[in-house]
């Protein structure tokens, strides 16, 4: 699923049995979504560039993001 969010905050959850970070970022809108466990994206999210602009974000149908993509 993709939805166009705005990241305002990044909250860090933990590690992953294989020492993986994972993190639930919340939205502009009032959601919030965790990062699917053990995804690349949990390694440019801490860092994230995109915190408060428009972006696309991917969801698994469990509803976990594992991508996010700036909209230009």
């Amino acid at each position: 699923m993709d939805d166009n969010k705005v990241i305002t905050r990044v909250e860090r959850l933990g590690v992953s049995v294989y020492s993986n970070p994972y993190y639930r970022l919340h939205f502009k809108d009032g959601t919030s979504a965790r990062t699917k466990i053990n995804a690349m994206i949990n390694y440019s999210v801490e860092n994230s560039e995109n915190l408060n602009r428009p972006v696309a974000v991917k969801t698994t149908k469990a509803g976990r993001v594992y991508d996010i993509r700036p909209i230009e």
